[in-house]
Order: structure tokens, then sequence, then C-alpha cells
């Protein structure tokens, strides 16, 4: 086996040959890059979770400096969230009230269409709509640009709260975002005639990110690398959902260690998408948020030949 020359050849020679024996691989079929990295995501699953020293450590620190991009201030990127209870659908046809019912109920009164007795029952109504607490703080939120989710629901969950997602073990709360809106829609798998908040963030200074979000197929730095694998595995669609994102929270907890702002890594779901992981939610702040509509939802594909 030819192995790299960042590698310890003392140490991988057995280790990839043994490996190779006891999962019943066959060596000429992949480069050894790819066993590097498929050894070590078996250390991960079976023997230690939480590694202090590992061979590869070394040679994924020294990758992720020679991988780095920026996302500057001031960039928009979009986090989706769906409205399960249709709260802000809800909210939006109160604030609408608030502009419109007046108007409408005038143009009634000149015509005649509502009883006198029962128009000023319904102005003291919408008297006692209009200057409810309730009311103001929809209409504030509203007009302040938030007619989704406001500042703080448009960002990530509450530390403690968060489920394990592709990057955070369960409790740890990381900011999911894309460059593109319509992948971050797309990212949340929403369904036809989901109502969803679509918030627009933007970074108070330059981030610095570990950047997996490249064609696995090209070369990195002039050759194939384990970069490649990384890629693959952060692409990979969750189907079972049963420690399918180990491997990433760890790379992703790997980065944080090392000072990084967070990563990039391409959509499972969008064709050249590009998703983000902040580590820290408070560095990208929602400035905005819109409600949608989901009305439809097309599939491209083809047949297999």
């Amino acid at each position: 086996m030819n192995f790299p020359a960042y590698t310890d050849d003392a140490y991988w020679t057995g280790v990839i040959e043994q490996y190779i024996q006891n999962n019943n691989k066959h060596p000429e079929w992949y480069n050894i890059e790819y066993y590097m990295w498929e050894y070590f995501k078996n250390c991960l699953k079976r023997n230690n979770r939480f590694f202090f020293e590992h061979p590869l450590l070394p040679v994924l620190k020294t990758e992720f400096k020679r991988n780095v991009c920026n996302l500057p201030q001031g960039t928009v990127i979009y986090r989706a969230r769906i409205d399960y209870d249709n709260n802000l659908w809800k909210d939006w046809n109160d604030y609408c009230k608030i502009e419109f019912t007046p108007k409408q109920l005038e143009a009634f009164e000149k015509k005649g269409i509502v009883p006198e007795d029962k128009l000023t029952d319904f102005w003291r109504e919408y008297e006692e709509f209009t200057n409810s607490e309730q009311t103001q703080k929809i209409k504030q939120r509203i007009e302040a640009g938030f007619q989704g989710f406001d500042a703080t629901g448009s960002s990530a969950p509450p530390t403690g709260t968060a489920g394990a997602g592709r990057c955070n073990p369960e409790g740890v709360s990381y900011l999911y975002a894309a460059l593109e809106e319509h992948t971050a829609i797309a990212e949340i798998r929403p369904f036809i005639k989901d109502f969803i908040s679509v918030a627009v963030l933007e970074p108070t200074r330059d981030l610095c990110l570990v950047n997996f979000d490249f064609e696995p197929t090209e070369t990195v730095n002039g050759k194939d690398f384990l970069f490649n694998d990384i890629q693959r595995d952060f692409s990979k669609i969750n189907k079972s959902q049963n420690g399918d994102y180990l491997i990433t929270q760890f790379i992703a907890s790997l980065v944080k260690h090392l000072g990084y702002d967070g990563l990039c890594f391409r959509s499972s779901l969008v064709k050249d998408g590009t998703n983000y992981v902040i580590f820290n939610p408070s560095d990208c702040p929602a400035i905005s948020s819109k409600l949608i509509y989901l009305s439809e939802v097309n599939y491209v594909y083809g047949q297999c030949k």
C-alpha cells in the first residue's frame, strides 16, 4: 500500500491491513485515504467517542488550515423554520385587521349596510382589540420587520433545548443557515401548505469557517484527499437517525475546539446549495423575517441506466 506523505507509515500499515482483513474489504477498490477515514469512523462508533489522541487528528488540523473560507460581515444568509401551529399566520391576519378593517367599516357605514347599533358595538370591540397588549406586541414585531418569527425565534434554539443535529450534540445550540433562501427552505423538509418563517441573518463580524463546500470528485490542494470523504459524510442524507451524525458531530466539535467560527458544507437536498453552521449564534443575528406559504414542490429525476 502506498501511503500519502503526511502519514506515519509504521503505524498505518498494520492498522489498515488489519481493518481491511477484519471487515472483508478489498484494498484495490479504493485509495488508502478512504480506508484511513473509514477506520477513523469505525473507532468513533465502536471504540472511543472522545478522542484526545489519534494519528489522524494532526492531519485533520493541518488540512483545516488549508481549507478555510471567510463569511464577511454583512453577508446575507437565511434560516427557515416551520410555523407548525399557524400562529404566525394568525398574527398576520390580526395585524391586517388593524390596517384594513376600519376602512372597510367606513365604506359599509356610508352604504348603510351595517345597522348603526351593530356598528357601534363592532367599533367598541375593534377598539379593545386594537389597544390590547397582545395586539400591540404583534404590531410592533411585524412593523420591526419580523412578519415571521421575531429575532429570538429566528435564531438557534435556546441552550439545552436543541435536539441532536448533523453538527451539534443534543443540548448544544448551533445556528444552521444557508447561503440561498430556497436551500434554507428545502433543508427543513416542509410539506405543501406549510407556513414557513424565513429569516435574513447577517454576521456582525468576519467569520472564519472550515470549508467542506466543494465537489467531492475534485482534487483538494492538487491531490485526492480524505476531505472528499468528509464532504460526502456532511452532505449525506440522514435516513435512520441512529448515530448517522456521530462522525460529523465529532468533526464539528474539533473545528470548534480549534477556534474556528463554524463550517460550511454542500446541501444534501439542493444541487450546489451551501449550508452554514455558526457555533456562536450571536455572531449572526436575524435582522428580519417573512412568512411564506409552500404551494408546490417539484422533483427532477432521471431513469437509471
